[in-house]
């Protein structure tokens, strides 16, 4: 079974709170990146071969002193036997449980017997040998040369008896796909490494929505002390956040009393041009220091947010974290729009960020939320 490049990424990170500055994520996302590159220029599946690459060493997260048996178990009961089968041959070239770089497996090790088994009757594909060579031209910071690599190892690891022979295994392998390259595609593997290197961003793209964090929501009209609190929080995650920041601001004009909202909730607020429309002062100031996409809306949930964040990013390779006022009115309206509009993508609510008209409204929008598969924490 194949999965998407994208789905591979998010199994890779799923659980990891902090994955772009986890070793062994980045290390997985240069040599899946890579591995695309590679593939598309030669003519095979390039986002398979993303997904090989994000997911060789998935094993990491499970067990990683054992993370190629754990890494093909793992996968195996998940039925992606594909890309279980690089967890087994990434390390070992020429299918020899010796031909690896440091350490080599040892009886005594978990799943010794299995990875040898499997790499006596596994017919290495493109895909296995490609994965393989991008594993060797990848540190967690970006692509290197394969010296640069293979020393990195053995200086941290050590070297074994083999080391020589697995170093000439591993030349070749470069010289057989670089050689691929120049003669179907007129480019090298440096090339497309390079180019890894200069186009490199972490997917999926942070995104942040600041749902109505203005001042009648805060302190004015329907403010409250829990949405202080709330929105002070908010300031300091918009000032801090690593991403593209949009903000919707609820909007209304002087007929607001005359209209469906204002007949159920007759309370004049966010007029557009008084100073309770404006965003509450230090949400203001993280967000004129950040910039940000206004989203202006004259109802509880925004049906352009959903453009603006894909004209404003460029594609759907996101994730979106909401924040914001008031959580059982705007922010499950909008989070459940943001969700219905990308319904792969992993769409947050940060509750500190939020406040409800009563603590057991928010509450329960959350769980709302979280029933509609909205990761609320």
């Amino acid at each position: 079974m194949k999965i998407s490049k994208r789905a591979a990424w998010r199994l890779l990170i799923r659980g990891i709170e902090h994955p772009e500055t986890t070793m062994y994520v980045m290390h997985c996302r240069y040599v899946g990146d890579l591995a695309c590159r590679i593939a598309s220029a030669l003519g095979y599946d390039g986002d398979f071969a993303a997904g090989l690459g994000y997911l060789h060493d998935i094993g990491r997260k499970i067990d990683s002193p054992n993370h190629v048996y754990a890494g093909w178990k793992y996968l195996s009961e998940l039925g992606l036997e594909e890309y279980a089968a690089v967890c087994m041959t990434h390390s070992f070239l020429e299918n020899d449980i010796e031909c690896t770089c440091a350490r080599t497996p040892q009886p005594s090790d978990l799943g010794y017997d299995a990875i040898k088994e499997f790499l006596k009757n596994h017919q290495n594909t493109f895909y296995d040998r490609l994965i393989q060579l991008c594993d060797l031209l990848c540190m967690h910071t970006g692509p290197v040369s394969l010296a640069e690599r293979i020393a990195d190892i053995e200086r941290r690891k050590g070297t074994h008896a083999k080391s020589a022979y697995h170093r000439a295994c591993a030349e070749k392998l470069l010289a057989d796909i670089d050689g691929k390259l120049q003669l179907e595609a007129g480019t090298m593997v440096w090339c497309q490494y390079e180019s890894v290197k200069n186009d490199y961003r972490i997917l999926p793209e942070r995104v942040l929505v600041a749902v109505d964090l203005q001042a009648d929501f805060v302190d004015g009209a329907l403010g409250s002390p829990a949405a202080v609190a709330a929105a002070r929080r908010a300031a300091e995650k918009i000032a801090g956040f690593a991403g593209k920041v949009f903000a919707t601001f609820d909007t209304h004009g002087a007929d607001y009393m005359f209209t469906a909202e204002g007949l159920n909730l007759p309370v004049p607020h966010c007029v557009q041009g008084t100073p309770g429309w404006a965003a509450w002062g230090p949400v203001a100031e993280a967000l004129n220091a950040k910039g940000y996409t206004l989203v202006m809306k004259n109802t509880f949930g925004s049906v352009t947010l959903p453009d603006a964040i894909r004209r404003e990013v460029g594609h759907d390779d996101i994730e979106i974290e909401v924040i914001g006022l008031c959580t059982d009115i705007c922010v499950v309206s909008n989070a459940l729009l943001l969700k219905a509009a990308f319904p792969e993508v992993n769409v947050r609510v940060d509750s500190a960020c939020c406040a409800g008209v009563t603590p057991e409204k928010h509450a329960a929008a959350l769980e709302t939320m979280r029933s509609c598969q909205i990761d609320v924490y």
